[in-house]
């Protein structure tokens, strides 16, 4: 039972990203995404993978993997598209 709420927990965190990201990729914006919060997000998460690492837990180890490759991106979306923005 722990694993499937386990399951079902990454899933949404790690889906949760992906309307973001696609709203960013239509838009080429991401104004309203808080550049700290995104940095955040990715040292919390390598934190959870560092986590995952020293407990052996590979599948939360994959999971925290996918979730820091997506926060990444929108973070790289977020800078390339503020130099972009006219003044």
């Amino acid at each position: 039972m722990k694993s499937i709420i386990a399951t079902l927990a990454t899933l949404c965190v790690v889906s949760s990203y992906i309307p973001q990201i696609v709203k960013g990729l239509k838009t080429k914006s991401l104004r309203d995404v808080s550049l700290i919060f995104l940095i955040v997000i990715i040292l919390g998460t390598l934190l959870w993978i560092f986590y995952g690492f020293l407990n052996q837990d590979y599948i939360f180890l994959l999971a925290n993997s996918v979730i820091l490759i997506f926060a990444i991106c929108l973070t790289i979306m977020k800078i390339m598209y503020e130099r972009k923005r006219p003044v």
